[in-house]
Parts: C-alpha cells; sequence; structure tokens
C-alpha cells in the first residue's frame, strides 16, 4: 500500500475510533483526551498525520479506555486495520529528516558542478583573447554571448556590430 491509499484508509477509519473515544472521555471527564480526540476529517487533514494518529491509538490503548472501547466491540483486533494502515503510512512516507538531507547533498553536488563549469568558463575566455587579434568578428560575438541578459526590466538595448 502507498502513502496516498494508506492516508486515504486512515482518514476513513479514524472517525470510526474517535467518535467512541470522544463519548469515553466524555464519561470518564478526561478533558486532555477528549481534546485530543475532537477532531474531524477536514482538521486532520492539514495536520501531522502521523503522529496525530499514533497519539489518538495510544489513547485508545490506554488501561481505563481499552475496557469502554471493548463494550463497543472496538477491541484490539477491531483496531488491527487502523494500526495496518498507519505503518503502511509511515513505512511508505519518506522521513522528513531524510528528504532533506538527500536534497541538501544534492544542492552541494549541484554547486560543485557549477563552480566547476564557472571555472571553464573562465579559462575559455581566457583562451578566447586571442582572437581580439587572430578573429575580430569571432571575439566580439563571443563577447556578446557571454554577456548577461537582464530580463524583465527596463534595460538599454545592446547593439550588434555587424562582421
Amino acid at each position: 500500500m502507498d502513502a496516498k491509499a494508506a492516508k486515504k484508509t486512515l482518514l476513513e477509519l479514524l472517525p470510526a475510533l474517535l467518535g467512541p473515544l470522544s463519548r469515553i472521555a466524555t464519561r470518564l471527564q478526561d478533558n486532555d483526551l477528549l481534546a485530543s480526540v475532537t477532531l474531524t476529517s477536514k482538521q486532520l487533514r492539514p495536520l501531522a498525520f502521523s503522529g496525530v494518529v499514533d497519539s489518538v491509538l495510544k489513547s485508545a490503548a490506554r488501561a481505563d479506555v481499552v475496557p469502554e472501547l471493548a463494550k463497543q466491540g472496538l477491541t484490539a483486533t477491531a483496531l488491527k486495520p487502523l494500526h495496518a494502515a498507519l505503518e503502511a503510512f509511515k513505512t511508505a512516507q519518506p522521513a522528513t529528516r531524510k528528504t532533506i538531507n538527500e536534497r541538501m547533498l544534492a544542492g552541494a553536488a549541484l554547486e560543485d558542478l557549477v563552480d566547476a563549469l564557472m571555472g571553464e568558463v573562465r579559462q575559455l575566455d581566457a583562451d578566447m583573447k586571442a582572437f581580439k587579434l587572430l578573429n575580430r568578428a569571432l571575439f566580439d560575438g563571443y563577447q556578446q554571448a557571454r554577456k548577461l541578459v537582464t530580463t524583465g526590466g527596463k534595460g538599454a538595448k545592446v547593439e550588434v556590430k555587424p562582421g
């Protein structure tokens, strides 16, 4: 199961646990539990999803809550699909730190490539200076191609000298 399918399954199954948990929290007069399980599907979507679901499942496993859930038929066996979907989601979802590290490494590699490319361009610039004497038209064309082009702003027009 991929991350998207696992998240969809969790969003479908979680309300079946949240409703009974909120009633149990009210009966137990446990305001902390009530606050953690009073979530609508729309509220769940933007939250740190796996952490919220994990917290709800831990609340459902509390010693004072398990017997109350069992009265409603929500035993450990009945909650297995929810646990399985959460595990599938966690497995399929890339770890944030790993993704950030991979991007940083890719950025560093790209920076090294750009530095190497700029070194080559500077070497080519030095080599092209000889064409100032050998082939002036080629040198002027190269200089024109090397000018930075400013886009999006009003700048002076650059005139190209016919060779």
